[in-house]
């Protein structure tokens, strides 16, 4: 009898265990799935020929994105600016 109430609070244990885990994976989707429509807002006027626009950088999980993405745009105005003076 005791080895049966030993696994059935063993299963128990388990089943917590993997609702627990379910949930933190779950909000660390939703967590990065928010970082990342931010950063979307954030930088969607680049893609209107706005490229003054900033991802910033608040976000822990994706930083290192929002990092490129703004070196991106940066070159790519960079660029804009050498070609607009080419043509004067």
């Amino acid at each position: 009898m005791t080895a049966l109430v030993l696994g059935a609070a063993a299963i128990f244990l388990i089943i917590l265990l993997a609702n627990h885990l379910a949930k933190e994976q779950r909000q660390q989707k939703e967590t990065l799935e928010q970082a990342i429509f931010q950063i979307v807002e954030e930088l969607e006027g680049a893609g209107n020929g706005d490229l003054t626009v900033r991802a910033s950088l608040t976000s822990e999980e994706m930083s290192t994105v929002a990092d490129l993405m703004n070196a991106i745009i940066e070159s790519l105005q960079e660029t804009a600016i050498q070609v607009k003076q080419s043509s004067i």
